[in-house]
């Protein structure tokens, strides 16, 4: 119903499709609800995250597929109703179970009532997610908003399924610790710390990755996009931290905390994005979003975990840390590539860029932080087990081989 609408504020009758095609995804991404409240009912993360990675890789490349076969803008809107079909027939098959039963209304008013908050949230949290495309559209040509959405689509989706998809994790995980505050506040920055030698990195790489990608895949048609990718990606880790305190406040019933800190997070939003985009176009709110993840997502983190007078050792644990690794790894990369590689050859450098990128990264990280670089390397192993068991049992035959060989020389 609105779709005419908005095509008519915007002066913009192509925009009705769009939105048409979406508004079809809407009633199938309610069907995934029930199964996927049974999944993490059971915490059963490894389905989870399985499906997240297929909803990750068929959005991605879909995107990709039907932008590179020239469906335009649709090409962005069309894998929506697609990736909540795929998510729905995954998680129905993982979780099955009849449907049925009456309304209790006294349990909805409960549910109701103490769901306001979190309701509101939600709300504010999905008005900053579209507010800098509807805000960009007032300033700046249609072409901008283009150039903006491809980019915005292509740095933020990976990052914004991995930080949802811990904080849904996080979230059980937490509220069963709620009688342990100390434990539970521990275990929370853990896991932010952990995300952000995973998300930092990746978000850099996408920096030193967008110009050859972009041409292999699209030549210079999407040039434009290329400076907002790398802008954005500056300062998504950011964002993707605050999602474990985020969790955290949730685990505890601080909805009201949780409400307050996203009305001020969209009150900064829109403020920065309103002046970034009317003095600058696309590239000033691509700088006005960054900003708005490296200012207030902070500070929403120490807010909820206070530093307690450790401000240096946490931002170099959290933040700093990462980001220096991934900064020297993509220097590194960048600088094999522009010498060993033609410029004719962009698919090349972006794979060249890949592997030097992670070598030096994952060299570093055992210089900066060897304890949650083994551990994390242990998870990695695990994950691997369910697929390749026996070249898994091989890497730890030779990892302990080193250690029975010294036990043997002592005795």
């Amino acid at each position: 119903v609105a779709a005419p609408l908005l095509g008519w504020l915007f002066h913009s009758p192509q925009v009705v499709a769009p939105i048409l095609v979406t508004a079809v995804g809407m009633p199938i991404a309610g069907i995934v609800l029930v199964p996927t409240a049974r999944a993490f009912a059971r915490m059963d993360y490894a389905t989870i995250a399985g499906v997240n990675i297929v909803d990750l890789l068929v959005g991605q490349g879909l995107m990709l597929a039907f932008a590179w076969a020239g469906w335009g803008a649709l090409a962005f809107f069309l894998p929506t109703p697609i990736c909540f079909a795929v998510r729905a027939l995954l998680l129905w098959r993982a979780s099955p179970g009849a449907l049925g039963g009456r309304v209790e209304w006294r349990k909805v008013r409960i549910v109701l009532h103490r769901g306001a908050m979190v309701f509101w949230s939600r709300v504010a949290a999905t008005c900053i997610g579209q507010g800098d495309y509807f805000v960009l559209g007032l300033f700046a040509t249609k072409a901008a908003v283009g150039y903006y959405f491809f980019a915005f689509r292509l740095a933020a989706a990976p990052v914004r399924i991995l930080a949802q998809s811990l904080q849904y994790v996080m979230f059980p995980m937490l509220a069963s610790m709620r009688g342990d505050r100390e434990n539970q506040r521990r275990s929370a920055q853990r896991a932010a710390t952990c995300l952000s030698f995973v998300v930092t990195p990746l978000c850099i790489l996408q920096v030193v990755l967008a110009p050859p990608l972009v041409h292999a895949l699209f030549g210079d048609k999407w040039d434009a996009s290329i400076l907002i990718i790398q802008l954005l990606s500056l300062g998504l880790p950011a964002e993707a931290i605050a999602a474990v305190a985020r969790a955290q406040m949730e685990a505890q019933g601080a909805f009201a905390r949780a409400l307050r800190y996203t009305m001020f997070s969209a009150a900064a939003f829109f403020t920065l994005v309103t002046a970034g985009a009317y003095w600058f176009g696309a590239v000033g709110a691509a700088c006005a979003v960054t900003l708005y993840y490296l200012t207030s997502q902070i500070v929403i983190y120490f807010r909820v975990f206070p530093a307690r007078g450790r401000w240096l050792e946490e931002i170099r644990a959290v933040f700093a840390s990462p980001f220096a690794a991934s900064l020297v790894a993509a220097g590194v990369s960048g600088s094999l590539a522009d010498a060993f590689v033609p410029g004719r050859l962009p698919i090349v450098s972006a794979i060249l860029i890949t592997i030097a990128f992670v070598g030096v990264y994952a060299g570093l990280m055992r210089l900066l932080a060897p304890a949650l670089s083994q551990e994390m390397a242990d998870l990695s192993l695990n994950l691997l087990e369910r697929f390749a068991p026996a070249a898994v049992l091989r890497v730890r035959g030779r990892r302990s081989q080193p250690v029975v060989e010294e036990v043997d020389n002592e005795a």
